[in-house]
């Protein structure tokens, strides 16, 4: 199993987390509930279309502080003191730059809103804030 294809998965009107997804081995979705120990086969509708849950991949990757990191979260890089958001652009994870230090601008070369992909940031801690709770960070 790839365990890096994972979703966390919302309903479309909420903020809460109610579950998440994956690909297990044999190419078959499964879903797990909040609360719930067992991953089990089929995808989370509750009687929504799978087009109405808003769904965001798991990177792969944990923060400093352990916490999973998910496409369209906002991060900080504390080491290069740079801000941006997760996004999946052409085949990977990147970081859209919204905040930089002029010591980070200096020294790697980054300015507002490049992309650079998300393996270049070391030493990254999650903000609390991500695209689906926090629309102003589209903008």
């Amino acid at each position: 199993m790839n365990p890096d294809i994972i979703f966390e998965v919302r309903y479309s009107t909420g903020k809460k987390i109610i579950g998440y997804e994956r690909i297990n081995d044999k190419g078959q979705w499964e879903q797990k509930r909040i609360g719930r120990n067992k991953w089990i086969l089929g995808v989370i509708s509750d009687g929504q279309s799978y087009a109405e849950m808003i769904r965001r991949q798991y990177t792969g990757l944990n923060d400093r502080t352990g916490k999973e990191t998910y496409d369209g979260d906002e991060i900080i890089d504390l080491r290069q003191s740079i801000r941006g958001i997760i996004s999946f652009d052409a085949g990977c994870f990147s970081v859209k730059i919204t905040e930089v230090s002029q010591r980070a601008n200096k020294k790697i070369g980054w300015d507002l809103g490049q992309t650079p992909p998300l393996y270049e940031f070391n030493d990254i801690e999650l903000t609390g804030k991500n695209i689906i709770d926090n629309p102003e960070l589209l903008k």
